[in-house]
Parts: structure tokens; sequence; C-alpha cells
């Protein structure tokens, strides 16, 4: 959105049938074929109707394991924890 990075976490809900299979990107591939793909073009285009042009992806438009997305969880948290402290916004 407005040309910064807009992370997407991927998650499955523990009462899904597939839960104690799908653990990570290959498997979500195996048990519900094309969903990354699925959503990738959902997130390009789910704007377009309102006039605006196909969203951007960065990261060579490749979808990032859990170890990643852990990293960014912890870091925009992290940056989230000081705008608080500051008093620059509120929780």
């Amino acid at each position: 959105d407005g040309g910064e990075a807009d992370y997407k976490v991927l998650a499955l809900s523990v009462s899904d049938p597939l839960a104690d299979r799908i653990n990570d990107l290959e498997s979500l591939e195996e048990y519900r074929p094309n969903t990354v793909s699925l959503m990738r073009e959902w997130f390009r285009n789910y704007k377009v109707c309102t006039g605006a042009e196909p969203n951007e992806f960065a990261l060579e438009e490749r979808c990032m394991d859990a170890n990643y997305a852990r990293q960014v969880i912890d870091l925009t948290h992290n940056q989230w924890q000081a705008l608080v402290a500051d008093g620059t916004t509120t929780a």
C-alpha cells in the first residue's frame, strides 16, 4: 500500500481437518494445490475494482517460510512497541 511493504501471513486453523498434515508451504501445496498462487493473484488484484493499479510484490513474488514470517512479525512488533513507548501512537 502506497509503495510500502505490506506483509501477509498465511495461517491455518488448528481445527482445520488438514491441520495435522499441513505444516509448511510444501505440504500446503501438496494438500491444497495452487492455494498460494490463488491467494497471490487475489492480493494482486483485489483493489483493481476501485480503480487502483494491481499490487506489486517484493521478494521475486516468492512466498517465504515460517521462519521468515516469524522474523517479520518480531521486527514489526518491536517497531510497534517503540511507537507506543514514544507516545506517538496508542495501542
